[in-house]
């Protein structure tokens, strides 16, 4: 060690020189030495990387805990950054680079680059909670004076909600919906109420249940002219048949269910050519032979002959059924639809239809 001049304002080590030896100050190293090796406070019993602590009095102290271990020394405190650089992943609340027994808490954001994955359900008490249970999937669990669940935009305004205490689902926007809207249980909920009620509906085509009680209603109108020469014989207690007459109408109806009514109205507007004929109206469906209804009148030359009449049956099924509408004289002479004598009258708007009406059961 080289000498060491002294520049302090206190007597010197050596009064004549000024200046203290490199000798005389590793003398006194070697006594500082000695008497910190014969300390009763001094950290006994050392062990490697151990983390070294400090008492209240400012003693060092053995912590017994290694820098390799996890930070598990209770109630300590870190300020700054904790950087763990281990990869490990997490699959339970007690695996993963970072797990404890107790809860985390934390003043700011928690943010993770993966995803959240709770792995217990909520309770009727959390105030706000995301959970996870194999039968319910994700829960979400809130309570607040007036919703307990709100979803917002970006806008913080609120796009769904449920009211406090409720099973209700508000939406205070516009819904567009990809496919069916539908009660889990048939015939049991509403749409609207008797105090709150729709405007207005917007449909292509509306099937309404309980409505008197009508399901729905479909109608075939003609107002066109045409003849035909082809005869219905009036056989007395014989079923007009479906290749006897002509077919002027037809409609089609898919009914909803199979054990629903249909009502079908037939108006017909005819004439006929011939003296005094029985002139035939008759409902047939599908391919069937039998018709299904019918209605006769007796008419003069070129008379007209409105007639009108109602058939009832169950749909027994849902599949497609065709009703025909076919007219017939048992005399010879031409039948003329909507008109007379082979052209219109009333200007086109004498009219023929099919309407039926599909009831619930």
């Amino acid at each position: 060690m080289s000498n060491y001049t002294n520049t302090f304002g206190g007597a010197a080590k050596d009064s004549a020189n000024d200046i203290i030896l490199g000798a005389q100050m590793d003398t006194e190293y070697d006594a500082i030495a000695t008497a910190s090796a014969t300390k009763a406070n001094k950290i006994v019993s050392g062990t490697t990387d151990n983390i070294m602590t400090m008492d209240s009095a400012g003693d060092l102290k053995n912590s017994t805990k290694l820098i390799t271990d996890k930070a598990d020394v209770a109630g300590d405190t870190y300020t700054g950054v904790i950087d763990q650089n281990d990869a490990t992943d997490s699959t339970t609340g007690g695996t993963g680079s970072i797990h404890t027994d107790g809860g985390i808490g934390a003043v700011k954001e928690i943010v993770t680059d993966a995803t959240f994955k709770p792995l217990g359900d909520t309770a009727s008490s959390d105030v706000a909670a995301f959970g996870y249970t194999t039968v319910d999937g994700a829960i979400l669990t809130g309570q607040g004076s007036t919703n307990d669940v709100v979803l917002k935009n970006d806008a913080d305004a609120i796009a769904l909600r449920v009211p406090t205490g409720t099973q209700n689902v508000v939406v205070e926007g516009t819904t567009t919906h990809g496919g069916n809207v539908l009660s889990d249980t048939d015939s049991t909920d509403d749409l609207g109420s008797t105090t709150v009620r729709w405007k207005d509906i917007w449909a292509d085509t509306i099937s309404l249940t309980d409505m008197a009680p009508v399901i729905q209603i479909v109608n075939t109108t003609s107002t066109g002219v045409a003849t035909t020469t082809a005869t219905t014989p009036l056989d007395n207690d014989s079923i007009p048949l479906i290749t006897e007459g002509a077919e002027f109408m037809t409609r089609t109806i898919t009914p909803k269910h199979a054990n629903n009514i249909l009502k079908i109205d037939v108006v017909v507007s005819c004439s006929s050519s011939a003296i005094g004929p029985e002139v035939t109206a008759f409902l047939c469906q599908d391919a069937v032979s039998n018709s299904l209804a019918a209605v006769g009148c007796n008419s003069n030359p070129n008379e007209l002959l409105p007639s009108s009449f109602v058939h009832y049956m169950t749909a027994g099924g849902t599949s497609e059924i065709t009703f025909r509408l076919r007219i017939g004289q048992d005399e010879a002479g031409t039948m003329t639809f909507n008109g007379m004598g082979g052209g219109r009258i009333y200007g086109g708007v004498i009219s023929s239809s099919i309407t039926v009406t599909e009831y619930k059961a």
